[in-house]
């Protein structure tokens, strides 16, 4: 669901411009390096060239400013977490998608996601649910001396559907610490395979980390990394009854070059088993039963 939408964001506690940002004002004088946010297109942009007394607006002068990113405020809409909004202690995003059943949540940092659901704007509270940001402590050895780890992802299912529901996303971090979050995607979860009496994904589907970092080894054997956020590969084979598989194959051809969220399962202990980014796959069919293979290309 395009949360960019007109009157889709309906509040956030996060300002634009925020308080480490600073609006560009016409006839101005920048120099390069300096950065200016729009509020017109939700977008920084960074003076390339040094100038003065100008009043065309830097979405139109590529000669003076290059867009460099979303606003703080808008970082979660731009379908990558590269970029992410910010703010001491605590966030909170105010959302009205329309039909929704599901919000993934991208790029996180903090203690605790929750969410809540009223059935309208101002209207009754029909849904709470919250979520530990940490990974549980896989050992002793972790439990007791090692620092948990921050979970990048997660996922909340099951919403009530209302058409005019209005959600409240909320980040928390530690007193004192930052709260971050990558993108936050508002859609309708759907299984490829609805509907079928028999089948689902078959044991063994994998979840492959991808690097992005920038890494290097010069000709003195030094090497230089630069880490940028990793991304995810997903791939799995789900079985279903051959009067599905016509279903199937046309909810994967709908999605083909469309980022989404995919989830090979939805129970506690496979959480791993979830990737943003686009899917591909085939479809095999049988004479009662059809076999569905998907590789999703994580793009973070």
């Amino acid at each position: 669901i395009d949360l960019t939408a007109a009157g889709r964001l309906t509040s956030s506690t996060i300002s634009e411009p925020a308080s480490s940002e600073t609006a560009w004002a016409a006839l101005g004088t920048y120099t390069v390096g300096q950065e200016r946010i729009r509020t017109s297109t939700h977008r920084v942009y960074k003076c390339v060239a040094a100038h003065t007394g100008s009043s065309t607006a830097p979405e139109d002068d590529a000669t003076n400013w290059l867009d460099v990113r979303p606003t703080l405020k808008w970082a979660p809409f731009d379908g990558a977490t590269t970029a992410a909004a910010e703010a001491t202690d605590m966030f909170t995003y105010v959302v009205q998608p329309g039909y929704c059943n599901a919000v993934s949540l991208h790029g996180l940092q903090g203690i605790e996601a929750s969410i809540s659901v009223k059935d309208e704007p101002g209207g009754t509270v029909v849904h709470t649910a919250s979520a530990s940001l940490y990974e549980p402590a896989w050992g002793l050895f972790e439990y007791l001396y090692g620092d948990l780890e921050q979970m990048p992802a997660y996922t909340f299912t099951g919403l009530p559907l209302h058409p005019d529901a209005e959600i409240t996303v909320t980040v928390t971090a530690a007193a004192g610490e930052t709260a971050a979050l990558g993108m936050l995607v508002c859609g309708h979860l759907r299984s490829v395979i609805e509907g079928t009496t028999w089948g689902g994904v078959e044991e063994g589907a994998s979840a492959e980390p991808v690097t992005r970092s920038y890494i290097e080894t010069d000709e003195y054997g030094n090497t230089i990394i630069e880490r940028r956020p990793a991304s995810t590969n997903l791939t799995l084979t789900a079985n279903c009854t051959t009067e599905m598989a016509d279903a199937a194959l046309s909810r994967l051809r709908r999605l083909l070059d469309v980022p989404a969220v995919w989830l090979a399962d939805t129970s506690a202990n496979f959480s791993g088993l979830v990737a943003f980014g686009l899917a591909s796959g085939r479809v095999t069919y049988g004479p009662s039963t059809a076999k569905l293979q998907i590789t999703v290309k994580g793009l973070f």
